[in-house]
């Protein structure tokens, strides 16, 4: 490495002895890696990408993967089993193989997370120094080919290792890079190139192209949409093989090479170019042009050249040095500053010579570009006469090659093809700020500075006819397609002069569209940069310019049309591009050179590419690295875990998990180069997500959901890169979260069966309740309607035994009439007798209806007062007899009243009328008590007793026979005693009781 930077000022020396070879820099995005950001060292030996998309390197410390996220290194002891690894492959199955030398040589597989050893390599004596490994075969049946530098080539096929060397067929032992198309191998040596098909060497090509003969430095087998082509480098030369048809694509190449670096390693472009070079110089050819450009340290790289080149599968150009790792992410824009050897970053106005040259304008100078190199040229120290401010505004060229430069407030300059510099000011009438110069022909220049527009010619302006009407500061000054002056100002619109002279456009709608920086014919159209955005002249006015996919509403300072029609709008944020169909938007992080467009600073150069100046530098735009939309593919996208409940799962089968593992989180990876801190992911649960989320950065490539409830769900995922290209969406397996024991569909038949019989059981109880309700309200409806109907007949009994009694009465008074008229004794005594009788049911009815119930009566109530009656009758006879009663006060219905009453008149009327002759005092006992369901009526005196001969079981007199007949009715039976006086004993069934309150009257 001592001798790097003497070996690069040599290179470098010899390569400019060549003409047509462009030996500047230029810079484009980089971006630079080190171990500082996860390599395992940054002496990278070579690198690969897998079908994944992860990058791998080969590094003196092992190996490390990149998946644009994060850093991942195997290395001894525990990962990848050697210290330093020289070479990598990448086989038909997507599998990485990796070839290691220290402490010692062995050759390895990446399989399923682990490193598969293969057969050793047997090589007593011999050191052995890889420069190409290439993998072909199918899978699990592959063969590994070593190239070595000093041994030839090793094959490795069904674990056996065969060794193909120059007595082989090989065009030299000293290999220098290997290539593969299928299963035919290249092997590129110091004496051709060798093919190797099934492990025989064939020389035939060398002796069909003999410049291989000379050497092949290196060898590069690239894909291309027709077949392949094959590239091959020496010392001095670049060519490509094609189709049997060999092409040099540059020749007069110096290449430094030694013992320590004697390859050269190459990748494609992907537009038809290739990158070639080695740790000391690294270069890219671009085919279309047949153009050489040099990539070093002013280009941004890490190195001044490369181990090994990469062109991943989004176009970023990987290069790998012995100091780090540089990734070119776009070759669209190819930048040129200072350190490329501008005078200055800031370009602020531009133009081109008729020899092809362009020149560059800055704050203090010009900047001369040849195609090859950059001769800057500031302008001379103040001096006497001339004034200060030059910032170079605007540029012309004449018809002589003069180039005039608008230089602000240093005046108008005037540049002669031999390199002098006039300056013109004040003494020439250009006072103050000059802003613009154009061409007003027959040798006269237009110029406008603070003194408005003037014409130009010779050392002095003069005030241009007919301008008067113009604002004494303006902008720009331009002439349209068909001829006519136009001229920008920062207030009061544009200028258009026309053959009635000077006509103002403005905006009706926007002051800030009256600041105008610069205007562009179009043929159909007057396109007008403004403050307020583009616009355009329409009917005399300014409208803002709009077209599907364009609408520009920030400041345009430039517009600039290419050839074929495409328009470039230099903005205050980078550069847009409207080919008519589409637009594209191109900032700092697309590669742009700068955030802010000067006005005059865009030209198209002969070649025909656009170029921009800008704040920071000045962009060279590269059309076919503007690469269309689908040509870099969208991120790739995975979804490596899912967890749950705090547990990892494997991503790649469904998953039933159980209520309480509802906390879900996604892990996933989106993997692209293009600016890995721009990468945006949008994501939809289905099953809980009613739309896609919104863009969101991918951050940790972590997304969470919490407390999901039972239910089918599957993740779906699509990744964004910097480009703005989508991936397709990703889905995760399908994911089932169990119900809760209560929502299972036989738990919900359960309870749907608990419910129905719930249901069911209250509709009964209030179908019941209902039903009672009605029947309860039914029965007290119907109880009122009885008792009404009751109080009624109660009434009407009352007054049935009301008149009844009057009627007995009347009866009564009638024999009482008649009884006067007897005079028989016998007759009387009947009389009275039926009186008596009588008078006893009379009785009964007045207790009746004087009752509350006309249905009972009460016995005590009633036997008291019949037998006081029968004893206020008999009053001449009862006057020494007493009267006892013990009568229980028990209910009586008529039924029973009757027969009972009548009972009670015979036999009391028998007592006083035959128990007690002759004045002989006694005593009368009526009895009534209830025993064991049955009444007994017990009337006793304690008179004379029965008479002798009297055959009481026989039947007796009428009245006994009376009381025997109403005791049968009664159901009962007659008991008579007779002793010391007479007892006469009725038993008879007491009957159901009554209903109803208490009897009124009773004692």
């Amino acid at each position: 490495m001592r001798n790097l930077s003497f070996t690069r000022i040599a290179s470098l020396f010899l390569l400019s002895a060549f003409i047509g070879l462009p030996l500047y820099s230029q810079s484009y995005l980089v971006r630079t890696y080190t171990e500082n950001d996860g390599l395992a060292s940054s002496t990278i030996h070579d690198l690969a990408q897998t079908p994944d998309g992860r990058i791998w390197f080969a590094t003196r410390a092992g190996i490390s993967v990149y998946d644009g996220r994060s850093w991942t290194t195997y290395s001894a002891p525990g990962g990848f089993p050697a210290v330093s690894v020289s070479k990598l492959a990448v086989d038909a199955n997507g599998s990485l193989w990796a070839w290691g030398d220290n402490p010692r040589a062995l050759l390895a597989c990446f399989r399923d997370g682990r490193w598969e050893r293969q057969a050793a390599l047997a090589a007593p004596g011999e050191a052995i120094e890889p420069v190409g490994l290439v993998i072909t075969g199918p899978p699990n049946r592959e063969t590994a080919i070593l190239g070595t530098l000093h041994s030839g080539v090793f094959l490795l096929r069904d674990g056996v290792w065969k060794r193909i060397r120059k007595s082989d067929g090989l065009a030299s032992d000293r290999v220098c890079g290997m290539a593969a198309d299928g299963d035919t191998i290249f092997a590129a040596t110091d004496r051709g190139v060798t093919i190797i098909r099934n492990g025989t060497a064939d020389d035939s090509l060398n002796r069909s192209f003999p410049i291989l003969q000379k050497g092949v430095l290196g060898v590069l087998e690239e894909k291309t949409a027709s077949g392949s082509r094959l590239w091959l480098a020496g010392q001095t030369w670049l060519a490509r093989l094609s189709g049997g048809k060999f092409e040099l694509m540059a020749e007069k190449l110096v290449t430094h090479v030694d013992d320590t670096h004697p390859n050269i390693v190459l990748s494609p472009d992907g537009t038809g170019g290739v990158f070639f070079g080695n740790p000391y110089a690294l270069y890219h050819l671009q085919a279309a042009a047949r153009e050489v450009d040099l990539l070093d340290m002013n280009s941004g790289l890490i190195a001044e050249g490369a181990t090994s080149i990469l062109l991943d599968r989004e176009m970023n150009v990987w290069v790998a040095s012995l100091r780090g790792l540089s990734k070119i992410s776009g070759h669209r824009f190819a930048n040129f500053r200072k350190v490329q050897g501008l005078l200055e970053d800031e370009v602020t106005a531009m133009a081109r010579l008729k020899d092809g040259r362009i020149v560059f304008g800055h704050n203090s100078g010009l900047t001369f570009f040849d195609g090859r190199s950059f001769r800057p040229r500031p302008f001379p120290v103040q001096s006497k006469g001339q004034p200060t401010g030059t910032r170079v505004l605007d540029l012309f060229v004449d018809a002589a090659g003069t180039i005039w430069a608008a230089a602000a407030g240093g005046g108008l300059a005037r540049i002669s093809p031999d390199g002098s510099i006039r300056w013109f000011g004040r003494e020439a009438g250009l006072v103050g700020q000059v802003s613009s110069v154009a061409d007003a022909g027959n040798g006269r220049l237009l110029v406008t500075s603070n003194e408005g527009l003037r014409l130009f010619s010779g050392d002095r302006s003069v005030p241009m006819p007919g301008a008067a009407s113009l604002p004494l500061y303006l902008r720009k000054i331009g002439i349209t397609l068909d001829g006519r002056v136009f001229a920008t100002s920062s207030s009061s619109g544009i200028y258009i002069l026309g053959r009635d002279g000077w006509a103002q456009c403005l905006s009706p709608d926007s002051s800030y569209a009256n600041d105008v920086f610069s205007a562009v014919d179009d043929g159909d159209r007057l396109l007008v940069g403004t403050m307020a955005g583009l616009y355009e002249v329409k009917d005399g006015r300014l409208r803002l310019f709009t077209r599907p996919g364009l609408r520009l509403e920030r400041p345009v300072y430039l517009i600039l049309r290419e050839p074929g029609g495409a328009l470039w709008f230099g903005t205050d944020n980078g550069a847009v591009r409207w080919d008519g169909r589409e637009t594209r938007t191109y900032t700092i992080k697309q590669g742009f050179a700068g955030s802010e467009v000067n006005r005059s600073a865009g030209l198209v150069d002969g070649s025909g590419r656009v170029w921009i100046g800008t704040n920071t530098g000045v962009s060279r735009y590269h059309a076919e690295f503007d690469f269309p939309a689908g040509r870099i593919p969208p991120p790739l996208v995975s979804i490596h875990g899912i967890k749950a409940g705090g547990v990892w799962l494997p991503a790649d089968r469904p998953l039933r998990l159980s209520p309480r593992r509802n906390n879900l989180e996604f892990e996933f990876q989106a993997i692209t180069f293009v600016d890995e801190n721009a990468v945006r992911y949008r994501y939809l649960l289905d099953g809980f997500d009613a739309r896609w989320s919104d863009p969101r950065p991918a951050g940790e490539g972590l997304i969470r959901y919490t407390n999901l409830p039972p239910g089918h769900y599957v993740f779906r995922l699509r990744a964004e890169n910097a480009l703005g290209g989508w991936s397709d969406p990703i889905a995760s397996p399908e994911i089932d979260i169990a119900a809760p024991l209560a929502r299972h569909w036989w738990f919900y038949l359960l309870v749907g069966a608990v419910f129905l019989l719930l249901g069911y059981a209250a509709f009964q109880l209030v179908t019941e309740k209902r039903t009672a309700r009605n029947l309860e309200r039914q029965v007290r409806d119907r109880t009122a309607q009885i008792r009404t109907a009751l109080e009624e007949k109660n009434v009407l009994l009352r007054e049935i035994h009301h008149r009844v009694k009057n009627n007995l009465q009347i009866v009564s008074s009638l024999l009482s009439m008649q009884a006067r008229k007897v005079k028989d004794p016998e007759s009387l005594a009947l009389f009275r007798e039926s009186m008596d009788r009588i008078r006893a049911m009379a009785l009964i009815h007045e207790n009746l209806y004087r009752s509350e119930s006309a249905a009972a009566i009460g016995a005590a109530d009633y036997i008291r007062r019949l037998a006081r009656d029968l004893m206020a009758a008999y009053a001449l006879r009862a006057g020494n007899i007493g009267l006892e009663l013990d009568v229980a006060d028990v209910p009586m219905s008529p039924d029973i009243a009757f027969p009972c009453g009548l009972i009670i008149n015979e036999l009391v009327s028998n007592s006083l009328k035959h128990a007690f002759p002759e004045g002989r005092p006694g005593t009368i006992r009526i009895g009534l008590r209830e025993d064991r369901g049955e009444y007994i009526l017990t009337v006793a005196d304690d008179g004379v007793g029965l008479p002798p001969g009297v055959d009481a079981e026989a039947g007796g007199s009428l009245g006994l026979r009376l009381v025997r007949k109403l005791a049968g009715q009664l159901g009962g039976a007659l008991a008579i005693e007779s002793g010391a006086g007479a007892e006469f004993i009725v038993r008879f069934p007491a009957g159901a009781p009554l209903e109803g309150e208490p009897l009124a009257g009773s004692p």
